[in-house]
């Protein structure tokens, strides 16, 4: 194969090395990996090939090697930017809760009429299965997935901070100056008339502002049992940036996540927002009837999307339990409050 015959040429070809070594775990053989890895000093190995050694041992069932080999390529991956601000989400979060701790007392007045399909928001925490499920709607004629595309910080910068204060006190001018900024970011990869699905998952955060500006906009909450959210979305390597700093461990993904949960918790049951909670495992067991519902409940007809076939999404938390232990008190607290069985 073309990675493993680079290697043969340039034993330092980075890419090349990674493509081997997730080849090696295709083929069942893990060992394999971990032998090439061991040809370069560990202190000297970048956070990709870490978490390719993570992976490696994942695989061999040596799950104590892997969490630790995945804690220290967030580590290592957080020396990318240490000009990040890592405060920028907890005190977005306290000025939300402050400002939102009840509905206003001064009514809204109406949104100016929207002249695109009201956006459809899929929110929750990462590893949730939101992007699956913006991936097959995306596959809809009339549906546009928005991807990364921060459309939201877009609208939020054009309000100039108003969006952290009272939200009746946005002008008709305020909403459509938010809107145009949100359409003119979706644009770049949704057509105009589609209808944006934004995956965002953190948008839950900003639910107030969400339907302040788009009041006819349907949301739904990606919701997975809290232990098995938070541990992948740990073990995922993402680059460094003010939301993502706050994965790079379990201690802090953990919190980040319960906090994230209770808020869109309180939006639900203090101020009324609307959200339909989806259950990532009974999305998985049955995609094409979910897909099927929504499209369905906006009045378009439904095409069963190939590749999405039913599946039981297997929980790998258990196998890490002694690693995970200091962390997951709260978590599965809140599981069996959600309804999953103790395991």
């Amino acid at each position: 194969m073309a990675s493993k015959e680079a290697l043969n040429i340039n034993k330092t070809n980075g890419i090349a090395l990674i493509s081997a070594i997730r080849c090696d775990r295709s083929e069942g053989n893990p060992q394999k990996g971990l032998e090439r890895l061991a040809e370069w000093p560990t202190f000297s190995l970048p956070p990709d090939l870490i978490h390719e050694m993570a992976e490696c041992y994942d695989a061999m069932g040596e799950t104590t090697k892997a969490y630790h080999s995945f804690r220290e390529a967030n580590r290592r991956s957080s020396f990318d930017n240490l000009d990040v601000d890592r405060t920028l989400v907890t005190r977005y979060i306290e000025k939300m809760l402050v400002q939102h701790q009840a509905p206003e007392d001064e009514p809204f007045h109406p949104a100016p009429a929207l002249h695109e399909p009201s956006p459809m928001f899929i929110v929750g925490f990462t590893c949730n299965g939101g992007d699956e499920l913006g991936k097959m709607l995306n596959h809809h004629p009339s549906f546009g997935a928005l991807g990364d595309l921060p459309a939201m910080d877009a609208a939020r910068k054009a309000l100039e901070g108003k969006d952290l204060g009272p939200l009746s006190q946005l002008s008709n001018d305020d909403i459509q100056r938010a809107r145009e900024a949100y359409f003119s970011v979706s644009g770049r990869r949704v057509p105009s008339g589609h209808r944006v699905i934004d995956t965002s998952p953190l948008n839950v955060l900003s639910l107030p502002l969400v339907y302040r500006i788009f009041p006819d906009s349907c949301t739904i909450r990606m919701v997975r049992h809290p232990v098995e959210t938070v541990f992948q979305a740990f073990r995922k390597l993402q680059r460094v940036n003010a939301i993502s700093c706050h994965l790079d461990s379990m201690s802090r993904c953990a919190q980040l996540f319960l906090a994230t949960n209770a808020m869109g918790n309180h939006y639900r049951d203090s101020l009324g927002i609307p959200m339909f909670d989806v259950a990532y495992e009974e999305f998985k067991g049955a995609p094409q009837k979910y897909g099927e519902g929504i499209v369905q409940s906006f009045g378009e007809t439904w095409s069963p999307v190939p590749g999405f076939e039913p599946s039981t999404p297997l929980d790998q938390w258990h196998r890490y339990r002694s690693d995970l232990a200091p962390w997951t008190g709260e978590l599965k607290k809140l599981a069996t409050e959600m309804g999953y069985p103790a395991k």
